[in-house]
């Protein structure tokens, strides 16, 4: 990555697809258009794209639709791993069942495994850090051994 990109850092999302839209909007992308920038800039997400919020998969869809594209930039949260670590029954600790934080989304998982198969291995391979010029981004801790699991 250049170190003359221009970057919108956007921080836990958590399923609210409206206000990302309108955050989106207020930042100058083209929201409705593919989030093309008019100034190049890039947003990158810092993880916890899901839970709590109504439209979980959406916003999964729509981040793994702009990094795919090289429209953005996404990292691996807490609650990315703790629904691919219970997509992949990692034990210990139990991750056979939810945790409590991603129980609707887990039962969203239930309802719509087409489309979340092809999500869960996107959240899987998201990086926990990203290096560039003069900038480290990261979630909040990397736990290598929790890593390595999934």
């Amino acid at each position: 990555m250049s170190g003359s990109l221009k970057l919108d850092i956007i921080g836990d999302i958590h399923g609210q697809l409206g206000a990302l839209s309108a955050l989106g909007a207020s930042l100058g992308y083209e929201v409705n258009q593919g989030w093309d920038h008019p100034h190049g800039r890039l947003p990158v997400f810092l993880g916890d794209l899901t839970d709590r919020g109504p439209h979980s998969l959406e916003v999964a869809e729509l981040v793994m639709g702009l990094v795919r594209r090289g429209r953005g930039l996404c990292l691996m949260g807490n609650h990315e791993y703790n629904l691919v670590a219970h997509w992949l029954k990692i034990l210990p600790p139990r991750y056979d069942r939810p945790k409590k934080d991603n129980a609707a989304t887990a039962a969203d998982m239930a309802a719509r495994p087409e489309r979340w198969g092809e999500v869960l291995p996107f959240l899987r391979d998201l990086p926990i850090c990203l290096e560039l010029s003069g900038l480290r981004l990261i979630h909040a801790v990397a736990h290598v051994p929790s890593l390595e699991q999934v």
